[in-house]
């Protein structure tokens, strides 16, 4: 596995516990809103995690981006590399002897 996969894999760990994060805040503003509260106030901790696990996955939904298109060329350049012939080592160059 090469650094760039283990840096996407870990970013999409990543991603699954953001996401954990923005759907348990919006549950919460769903609620507030049913209730005419606001969210802003009622859970001011969950605002802030919730912008801040928000700015976290779209940055990492834009370096995933760079990481398979650098993964896809990385295994574009390991197929051309497992194609190329090679040909067979001339050890020593023989000259003509003239007798």
């Amino acid at each position: 596995m090469t650094l760039n996969q283990i840096e996407y894999k870990n970013l999409d760990a990543r991603q699954v516990q953001l996401q954990v994060i923005i759907s348990k805040s919006d549950a919460h503003a769903i609620k507030c809103s049913k209730l005419g509260i606001s969210f802003e106030e009622t859970y001011p901790n969950d605002l802030a995690e919730y912008m801040t696990a928000i700015t976290e996955y779209n940055q990492n939904e834009e370096r995933m981006k760079e990481l398979k298109a650098l993964i896809e060329e990385e295994a574009r350049e390991a197929e051309n590399q497992d194609n190329i012939e090679i040909e067979p080592e001339v050890d020593e160059i023989q000259e003509p002897t003239q007798e």
